[in-house]
């Protein structure tokens, strides 16, 4: 049975690797949307469901989806759409 990873997660990766896992990598192209009231948690475990089904929609195997939420004073921050705004959630 092979054994896929639906993230282009360099960090995700290199944990598999690790492990000494035998994996292929197939990043998803699943829609990330917040929904408004959702708790960080639910958010970050329905994305990660949400990427293993498409990633298996279209893949054989054991797939494994994951996602990182980040949380500041009560706010989910999405992902920066670029360097600046990156730079602007870290300050």
């Amino acid at each position: 049975m092979s054994f896929v990873l639906a993230s282009s997660s360099p960090r995700r990766r290199a944990i598999l690797e690790t492990l000494g896992l035998r994996f292929r990598v197939v990043p998803s192209t699943a829609e990330e949307i917040e929904r408004e009231g959702e708790r960080a948690e639910a958010t970050a475990l329905r994305l990660a469901r949400d990427k293993a089904r498409e990633v298996a929609s279209r893949e054989a195997g054991l797939v494994l989806g994951a996602d990182t939420v980040v949380v500041v004073d009560g706010e989910l921050l999405g992902k920066p759409a670029d360097a600046a705004d990156a730079a602007r959630m870290l300050r």
